[in-house]
């Protein structure tokens, strides 16, 4: 039975994927939360909304705070299917930017983080209307759920119809994306213009 759509995610719930057994992220605009340096989140907070440094701080050290989920001894499995426009736009400056691309890499090297780049070249796709998280559990009393994020809060979409909707679009875009050795080569290739 599809549990209704919940538009307000309770505080308790904001940080559902601590409790996810694989999480797949599709973003055409931001690096993901779970794989952002401190540098980046400083500067998309900064860039994207009206907040003072302290509410940035704070917002930066919350972000962080929850990546510790792939520190775990049992990590859940991140799947992330990343623009190539991301990692062409230099959030933060040329610097930050670098130090964001070899991080993502670094994480791409582990067993549980899987990253693939969607390249500029294919043009339109399906996950172009926006980011979006998909949730699944390892229990079946907890049904698999997609999160969106907006600019003031996230929401929680659990009806079926979403959540195999976006599972399609996921799919599709993942089968166009490259493949993470080649999406490594990709981001190296931007590190070294960036650099250049």
């Amino acid at each position: 039975m599809s549990r209704p759509l919940e538009r307000r995610p309770s505080p308790g719930r904001r940080y559902i994927e601590v409790g996810a057994g694989v999480i797949r992220t599709c973003e055409p605009t931001i690096v993901p939360g779970l794989l952002q340096t401190p540098d980046y989140a400083h500067a998309i907070f900064k860039g994207g909304r009206q907040l003072d440094e302290a509410a940035i701080g704070r917002r930066v050290k919350a972000r962080i705070a929850r990546q510790a989920i792939l520190d775990r001894d049992t990590p859940p499995q991140l799947l992330v299917v990343i623009d190539e426009a991301v990692l062409r736009r230099p959030v933060g400056g040329a610097r930050v930017m670098c130090d964001q691309l070899e991080h993502i890499i670094k994480m791409n090297e582990r067993p549980n983080v899987t990253v693939q780049v969607l390249p500029l070249s294919i043009g339109a796709h399906a996950a172009i209307m926006g980011g979006f998280v998909i949730l699944d559990f390892a229990s079946p009393l907890d049904p698999s759920l997609v999160y969106l994020e907006t600019a003031t809060d996230g929401l929680y979409l659990e009806q079926q119809e979403e959540l195999h909707r976006y599972t399609v679009i996921y799919g599709h875009a993942q089968a166009l994306a490259l493949s993470p050795d080649e999406s490594t080569r990709c981001m190296e290739s931007v590190i070294e213009q960036l650099r250049g």
